[in-house]
C-alpha cells in the first residue's frame, strides 16, 4: 500500500503550537490522505514546542524541523548547498572531489569539441578531459602483444588528461587502436588490468565515436576482446 507524506514550510522567527494545530487541520483535507506530515521552519529550536508536537495525538505522524535541523541535513549534500545557497557557500575543490565527479558522471554529461579534442563537463565547464595529440613521432607509435587481437594492431599512444581550469589533475595514458578504440593502458603487458577511473575515462572518450558509428563494437567489447579486466587493487 502506498504511503503519502506532506510538508509545510514556515518562514518565521517563532512558532506556536496553535499554528501547527491549524496547519494539521488543513492537512487533514489533503487528497490523497496523508500518513506523515512535516513542518519545517526557519525559527530557532524550541524544546517546549518540540515536546508539544511529539506528544500530541495527531491523526497522522507529525514532525517539526527547525532551521538547525534543516542545516544539519543540508550539510551532507554539497550539490544542494551549492545550488540553493551559492551566494554564501564557497566550495573547496579538491583532487578527490574532481575525481569523484568524473567517476559519478555519465558519458553524456560531457560536450565534445573534436577540433580541440576536449570534453567539457556540462555542469561545470572548468572540468575538462583533454586528449593530447601533440606527441613526437617516437612517442606516438605503440605496441604490446595484447593488441594483436584487433584487426589492425597498429596503435598509437594517446595521453588523456583531466583538467580543472588550468590545473592538470591527472593523466591517463591510453592507446588508440584499430582506428576506433581508445583504451587505457593496462598495468603491464602481462597484467591486463585497468582501474575504475581508467575505465570510466575510457567510456567518456569513446562515447562520441559510438554515437557517430553505433554499429561499431563498443568500448566494453574492445576490453573483452583484449582480455582486459577492470579492478581496483
Amino acid at each position: 500500500m502506498q504511503a503519502y507524506a506532506g510538508a509545510q514550510c514556515k518562514r518565521t522567527d517563532a512558532l506556536k503550537i496553535e499554528v501547527i494545530e491549524g496547519e494539521v487541520e488543513k492537512a487533514k483535507r489533503f487528497q490523497p490522505c496523508l500518513d506523515e506530515y512535516l513542518i519545517m521552519t526557519t525559527a530557532a529550536r524550541d524544546a517546549v514546542l518540540q515536546e508539544q508536537v511529539r506528544t500530541r495525538p495527531w491523526i497522522f505522524r507529525t514532525h517539526i524541523m527547525f532551521w538547525e535541523d534543516i542545516s544539519l541535513e543540508l550539510s551532507g549534500h554539497d550539490d544542494l548547498l551549492q545550488k540553493h545557497f551559492s551566494g554564501w557557500m564557497k566550495r573547496t575543490t579538491t583532487k578527490e572531489h574532481i575525481l569523484n565527479t568524473v567517476l559519478s558522471s555519465q558519458p553524456s554529461d560531457f560536450d565534445y569539441d573534436d577540433v580541440a579534442g576536449t570534453f567539457f563537463y556540462t555542469a561545470d565547464v572548468k572540468l575538462q578531459i583533454i586528449k593530447n595529440r601533440e606527441l613526437s613521432e617516437s612517442e606516438y607509435s605503440f605496441y604490446e602483444p595484447w593488441l594483436d587481437c584487433f584487426a589492425d594492431s597498429d596503435a598509437t599512444s594517446l595521453p588523456v588528461s583531466i583538467f580543472y581550469g588550468e590545473t592538470k589533475i591527472l593523466e591517463v595514458l591510453c592507446v588508440y587502436v584499430d582506428s576506433r578504440h581508445i583504451i587505457p593502458l593496462p598495468k603491464s603487458c602481462t597484467n591486463l588490468v585497468i582501474d575504475q577511473l581508467g575505465y570510466h575515462i575510457g567510456c567518456i572518450v569513446n562515447y562520441p565515436l559510438i554515437k557517430t558509428n553505433p554499429t561499431w563494437a563498443n568500448f566494453d567489447n574492445a576490453l573483452m576482446r583484449a582480455e582486459i579486466t577492470v579492478r581496483d587493487d
